[in-house]
């Protein structure tokens, strides 16, 4: 785990929202796995094998405060599910965020473009608009899901 619960224990503190074990546990879920897309029935798996009780409905009130804080971001697929991501919170400046999601079985990758000319050039003026997060979808059928067609 490269990355440290401080910011974001540091975050909640500074909107005055109590640190309670079951956030911290979460937060070190997303931390554990950085590079993961969670359904809210798979952060309830990991925190039950990792020996944290902690239940749905507290689940679902902390996704929904964390995407608020910009701990996490939402990936919606195309049932209208969604899955969660960790959201590097030292970031400053926008965050380019580009994901591959298999229409088939709703897989979601992380896609890092050579370049993001296409969408940058295109951005309005930041004296206009202040952009923090720049989010791009791009679907179609896994390599996994295209084995089973051939």
């Amino acid at each position: 785990m490269s990355e440290t619960m401080s910011p974001y224990l540091l975050k909640l503190k500074s909107h005055d929202i109590k640190i309670t074990e079951e956030r911290k546990n979460l937060i070190r879920i997303f931390l554990q796995y950085p590079d993961y897309h969670f359904t809210p029935n798979e952060l309830y798996d990991k925190l039950k094998a990792s020996g944290y009780g902690i239940g749905f409905a507290t689940i679902y009130r902390n996704l929904k405060l964390f995407h608020k804080l910009n701990f996490i971001r939402p990936v919606t697929l195309d049932d209208g599910s969604k899955k969660y991501e960790l959201n590097h919170i030292e970031i400053a400046s926008p965050v380019y965020n580009t994901h591959l999601i298999c229409s088939k079985c709703g897989k979601v990758m992380d896609f890092q473009p050579e370049n993001n000319n296409l969408v940058i050039s295109n951005l309005p003026d930041s004296s206009f608009f202040n952009i923090e997060n720049i989010e791009v979808q791009i679907r179609g059928i896994c390599p996994e899901c295209m084995k089973q067609f051939k």
